[in-house]
């Protein structure tokens, strides 16, 4: 059957007013950082507006403990390293600024108790009939904990559709040099969903094989080698309802049996017009973080992807009439490697540079913990 889709833009006002967005949590044993922004609309193709030279302070209720963190770039503000008491509660508290440099509006979360995290046990994994799973394990032996959230950061190594054994520089081509290599490089990427479970209806306070991320078979994060740093957080049951209330708002609605989007402010309030809205959940408590390898070797005999399909099987030539100068000249391709055509001799091949440079898509960058 045939048939075609009429695009649709849905009609949404620009709103004049943009609220704050607050985003972070306070770490009570380590460094926070807290990102201030605002809404923007959705036709925006300029991102989120940052609120930057504010005076942002963590306070202690009733400890007349106050932490200043600094500005680290635009709308980021950052604590030295903390151990806060887990006796006192603790509430995030700043000040903004208009374009004078002038103090305009008081903010501050509510105080809420530190929470402290339980190791993650283990990361585990197993091959599935779909491909792989990957999945966190944790077990609070006190009760405390109940609420858990994840987030995480992958990295996987990758290479580039074909290796370049040449640059073209000034005019002239030269051998390129092992530290220039553009054949290997590493991609990361953070977590783009909500990882959320409680542990309120079991008989005591573990999670088992909870399900973190997914890859079919083949998947080009694990063509080589992976590497995954996961995140766990502990909250209150008011933290918990405000991150269930953002995960359906943003990662299931669109279907018939979706739940309705509801409205997730959080627990920020101008102190002088409450009314105002203020998006953001600031809780207190620490994080325990564990990495996990996989290596294509301990894996099923996959036929991986390699991220590069549409660039074809073969490089293109580079024989005469044409140039090096034409073909090189304006870095949209790059050479690869000489061979012996039975025609013209000697030539090069080329391929664009989205497929032969690895940057492109990451860095060269060994990371530190690579081994």
């Amino acid at each position: 059957m045939n048939g075609c889709i009429d695009p649709f833009e849905p009609e949404v006002k620009p709103q004049a007013s943009k609220a704050l967005v607050v985003d972070g949590f306070i770490n009570s044993n380590g460094r926070t950082t807290i990102k201030l922004s605002h809404t923007y609309d959705l036709a925006s193709t300029n991102g989120p507006v940052t609120e930057d030279k504010a005076q942002v302070l963590i306070q202690g209720e009733g400890s007349g403990e106050e932490y200043l963190l600094r500005e680290v770039k635009l709308g980021t503000y950052v604590s030295d390293s903390l151990v806060l008491n887990p006796a006192t509660q603790y509430r995030l508290f700043f000040r903004t600024r208009n374009s004078r440099k002038q103090f305009t509006g008081q903010y501050a979360s509510s105080y809420e108790a530190v929470k402290t995290s339980p190791p993650i046990e283990a990361l585990t994994w197993k091959v599935v009939p779909r491909g792989l799973e990957l999945y966190a394990n944790t077990f609070d032996a006190t009760g405390q904990s109940i609420y858990y959230r994840w987030d995480y950061t992958e990295t996987w190594e990758f290479t580039s559709a074909g290796q370049s054994y040449f640059v073209y520089e000034n005019h002239k081509m030269r051998r390129r040099r092992a530290e220039e290599d553009i054949y290997t490089c590493w991609q990361t990427v953070h977590s783009p969903t909500i990882k959320l479970t409680s542990t309120k209806r079991l008989s005591e306070d573990r999670v088992t094989e909870f399900p973190l991320l997914e890859f079919p078979a083949g998947d080009t994060r694990l063509r080589y080698k992976y590497s995954v740093l996961v995140r766990q957080y502990t909250m209150g049951a008011e933290e918990y309802a405000y991150w269930e209330a953002l995960k359906k708002n943003t990662e299931t609605i669109g279907s018939l049996f979706d739940p309705l989007p509801s409205q997730s402010t959080g627990n920020v309030r101008n102190l002088n017009q409450p009314q105002e809205p203020v998006l953001g959940f600031v809780g207190v408590g620490s994080v325990t973080q564990k990495r996990i390898f996989i290596v294509a070797r301990e894996l099923p005999q996959w036929s991986f992807t390699s991220g590069y399909e549409s660039c074809g099987y073969l490089p293109e030539d580079v024989a005469p009439p044409v140039s090096l100068e034409e073909m090189f000249g304006s870095g949209e391709n790059i050479p690869m490697y000489l061979y012996d055509h039975e025609e013209y001799g000697l030539i090069f091949r080329s391929y664009p540079v989205e497929c032969a440079d690895c940057r492109v898509r990451g860095s060269k960058v060994r990371p530190p913990f690579w081994d």
